[in-house]
């Protein structure tokens, strides 16, 4: 039986976080398959936290409207990734962990006034020409998104 590359990295994506969590003295778990989301945690309160992980397996570069190659990372964030037809709402879940594997990074964003189809996250380290609007995965920390959340 072959499993499909893409169902591999969005496995691999959701051990990574589960790792992390752990690591950071989170209680984590598996959802199984069905649910909303992909993981629960577990508070520092004792709360209950719902998390839909997605995973981009590198870096891309696009030109930008000045020409100029640019790169960032892109996650598309309908149900079943970008082919997928159905959209999350915010009772769905409660933070994205978004999962970069080229250097197993995680960012973490709150699931609240999410309104396009895919989210962009650009690196601290790389020069950009358009700064407006702009998310850094190094400014997206599980405890920002926790605070966030007021959890």
């Amino acid at each position: 039986m072959s499993i499909s590359k893409q169902l591999n990295m969005g496995r691999a994506g959701e051990y990574l976080v589960l790792a992390e969590l752990l690591l950071k003295g989170y209680q984590a778990f598996d959802s199984g398959q069905g649910a909303n989301y992909d993981l629960i945690m577990e508070n520092k309160n004792g709360k209950l936290l719902k998390v839909q992980v997605k995973t981009t397996e590198t870096i891309k570069t696009w030109k930008s409207s000045y020409q100029k190659s640019q790169k960032s990372y892109f996650f598309h964030i309908k149900r079943s990734g970008k082919n997928g037809v159905k959209k999350y709402t915010e009772s769905d879940f409660d933070l994205y962990a978004l999962v970069m594997l080229d250097t197993k990074k995680i960012a973490y964003l709150p699931n609240i006034n999410i309104k396009s189809e895919s989210i962009t996250l650009r690196d601290k380290n790389l020069i950009y020409y358009n700064e407006q609007k702009a998310r850094y995965y190094q400014d997206l920390t599980l405890e920002k998104a926790l605070e966030v959340l007021d959890v």
